[in-house]
Formats: C-alpha cells, sequence, structure tokens
C-alpha cells in the first residue's frame, strides 16, 4: 500500500533541469561561485543537429552561475535566472578552480558528501586557468563539454596512466585516512578561446558547416593535497611515478636508447607492486617491488641514418633493454619521491602502509611526526621488466 502511494513530494521531470558539470570558484570578495554547465533541452528536442522548430540553430548546453557564502547559498543562487529546479543527480564531473583548492576544499566536501543529489562516483578535478573560459567552450568530437571530459579522463587514464585514479568519494575517504595524501586530476586551460575554429578546407558542405574548435583543455599530472588543500603540482612524469607506486599503470609508453643505435619505444602495463615497511630501532625503511610487462612498438635510428633491428630473440640485447626501461621507471619514481618531500606530502601511502601493518611502531614513534620522517626516510626500489610482447614480428625487416 505504501508502495503503490507514490512520492508525496515528487517533482515531474519536465520542471527539472540538470546540470552536468559543476565548477566551483571563490572570487575576491571571498565569496563562493558555483557554474553550472546545463545541457539545453529545446536543442535535443530539435535532433542532432540542435535545430528549432524556426529553423534557428540551438545550442547545445548553457552555462549559469549564482554567488553566496556557501557553495550551497551559491548553488540556490541559480533559481533566480533558471525556469526550472536544479537536480544535480546527473553531475559527472566536478571542476574547483585552483585558487579555491589552493585555500581548502572542505566546503565543497561539505556540499558533495550532503547532498542528497550528487552521485557518489562523480569525477573531480582541479583546474589550472580560467575555470568559466572552459566550460563556456566547446570540446571537439563530443557534442557537450561533460562528455568531453569524461571521455577524456577515461581515456587519459587508461592510455596514458599519467593522472590519479579514483572519483571524489574515494579522495573524501583518503582525506581520514593515516599517512596519505591524496592526489587530484589536473586540467590545464589552453590559450585557444571559445570562437577560435580550425576548419577542414574539404570539407564538401561548406566552410560554415565544417568548423571544429580548437582543444581548449589539457589533462596532465596531478595536483597534490595536504589534508584539503592543494599544496602544489605534479607534472607528467612525476604523476607517472606515482601511479606506479600506486599501483595504477594500466598502460603508458617509454623511450629508451638502443645498444645498437637509435631509440626504441615500449609500451608498458603494470604487474603489481608491493610495499613493505621494514623497522630497525626507531628507524624505519620501505622495501619496495614494481613489476611492468613490456611490448617493442617501433625502433628508429637517429637521423635515419642507419637501421635499427630488434629481435627479441637476442637474450643480449633483451636484457639490456629491459634494464633501461627499468631505470626510466626508477627515474619516474625517483621524481615523485623528490617532490613529493619537497611538498611535504605522502600520495604513496607510504604512512598508511606503516600504520596498517606495523600499527605498534605507529603508535610508538611515527604517529604525529610521520612527514617529517618520511622527507629522510629510505625507500629501496626493485623494479623488474619483462619483455613478453615483440609486437607481431620477432624482429625488425632487415632490407638487403
Amino acid at each position: 500500500m505504501f508502495i503503490a502511494g507514490g512520492c508525496w513530494d515528487r517533482r515531474e521531470p519536465e520542471s527539472l533541469v540538470f546540470p552536468s558539470i559543476l565548477g566551483i570558484d571563490v572570487a575576491e570578495d571571498e565569496l563562493f561561485e558555483v557554474i553550472a554547465l546545463i545541457p539545453n533541452p529545446s536543442a535535443r528536442a530539435g535532433g542532432a543537429a540542435g535545430i528549432t522548430g524556426g529553423g534557428a540553430f540551438a545550442v547545445p548546453f548553457w552555462v549559469n552561475s549564482g554567488r553566496g557564502h556557501t557553495p550551497f547559498e551559491a548553488l540556490k543562487q541559480l533559481a533566480l535566472t533558471t525556469s526550472r529546479q536544479i537536480n544535480l543527480s546527473h553531475v559527472d564531473v566536478i571542476l574547483i578552480s585552483e585558487n579555491l583548492a589552493r585555500r581548502g576544499i572542505g566546503p565543497v566536501l561539505e556540499l558533495y558528501l550532503r547532498s542528497p543529489d550528487i552521485r557518489l562516483i562523480a569525477e573531480v578535478a582541479v583546474v589550472e586557468g580560467d575555470l568559466r573560459n572552459l566550460l563556456e567552450s566547446e570540446i571537439p568530437l563530443e557534442p557537450t563539454p561533460a562528455l568531453g571530459l569524461l571521455a577524456m579522463l577515461e581515456f587519459t587514464r587508461q592510455e596514458r596512466s599519467q593522472i590519479p585514479r579514483g572519483d571524489f568519494l574515494e579522495k573524501a575517504k583518503l582525506m581520514t585516512f593515516p599517512g596519505i595524501d591524496p592526489v587530484f586530476v589536473r586540467f590545464t586551460v589552453l590559450k585557444a578561446t571559445a570562437t577560435e575554429t580550425f576548419t577542414d578546407s574539404g570539407s564538401a558542405q561548406g566552410q560554415s558547416q565544417s568548423q571544429v574548435p580548437k582543444p581548449v583543455v589539457k589533462i596532465h599530472g596531478a595536483a597534490a593535497f595536504d589534508d584539503d588543500r592543494m599544496v602544489g603540482w605534479f607534472e607528467d612524469r612525476e604523476s607517472v611515478g606515482v601511479n606506479w607506486l600506486l599501483g595504477g599503470i594500466s598502460r603508458t609508453i617509454v623511450s629508451v636508447d638502443s645498444p645498437r643505435g637509435g631509440v626504441i619505444t615500449l609500451e608498458l602495463k603494470q604487474s603489481g607492486v608491493k610495499v613493505t615497511p621494514v623497522v630497525s630501532g626507531n628507524s624505519i625503511s620501505m622495501e619496495v617491488k614494481v613489476g611492468a610487462l613490456a611490448r617493442v612498438q617501433d625502433a628508429a635510428a637517429h637521423g635515419h641514418s642507419e637501421h635499427i633491428v630488434f629481435d627479441s630473440e637476442d637474450p643480449e640485447l633483451v636484457k639490456s633493454v629491459t634494464d633501461r626501461v627499468a631505470q626510466a621507471v626508477r627515474n619516474d619514481i625517483e621524481l615523485a619521491l623528490k617532490k613529493a618531500r619537497e611538498l611535504e606530502v605522502d600520495p604513496f601511502g607510504f604512512g598508511n602502509t606503516i600504520y596498517r601493518k606495523k600499527p605498534q611502531f605507529w603508535n610508538e614513534v611515527v604517529q604525529g611526526r610521520w612527514i617529517e620522517m618520511f622527507k629522510t626516510v629510505e625507500v629501496n626500489l626493485e623494479i623488474e621488466v619483462f619483455l613478453r610482447r615483440p609486437g607481431l614480428v620477432m624482429s625488425s625487416i632487415t632490407p638487403r
């Protein structure tokens, strides 16, 4: 009987509007600004091309903003310029400006965790540059910025492993764990404006119908956080090094000098990572084993002056290449360790590993002073690279 009664306070879908991206910034007057990217229902009703009944072109999305003393108050200010009620259940991406991130994202966490509408699997990123410019720009190949940013996140995470894994809920949980600091995806807004386009001159439909917007955003590196406050950036190689220690490498590439001259490029997939804390008196060190599987993708001579031959059945050549790849992985990890120590954060979770595996040592020695110890803790790296796939051929073609 109760189920048949329905929901007493229901709101019809026709009276709601569903933002797909929320951007949150803080202005110079200390007021929060919420910028919502909202799909345009009239554009969808007009078909894929967004043609309205009168023949005019309807934009597939529009951007609206509001200000307030808290993010929720700013969100409610959107109602003053919107004909439908804002519902956050379809928010896919939450963007936080660098300015707000450096001040602290505690208010954003409050909005996210207390709201019954926002999905717990929403992606989150820190934006370097003009957040509004990003939201008002079109993303090439995609109908809306929301779909474009989601596709870029998934593709970059799978293909290059330069950005950290995890949705907003996982980042929020990490902030409550001892001995680990979260890292967030970094979006950099490029100089191209929303109106700049490049044109396919070969289009048979005419120039006006073949204009495509230039890329306006680049996903690379990561934002390092101490508690809820951003303290700096991890650049591309440093971010890859963080992912190696977190076990988050699904696919990445490494180019190394060939012992026979030229350069060989390999694609790597992580096979595992094991972190073991070793206690000696009142000191501790970390033993880290990282495994990777490699596949040869190509080989090229410098200046094309000679032919490069890679033979996967030559054990001496294979060992030399895998040793060089292992050193390249080690270099990325050491870069990440150096930057983390400079920023005084532990994104690798070394402290949390001690907390879980050596609780007595944590309580008696480490607790309350882990970051100071982390700056000088010895990290012994063991990198194992196995060449399992030479590609579709066992060796390079040797012209006569």
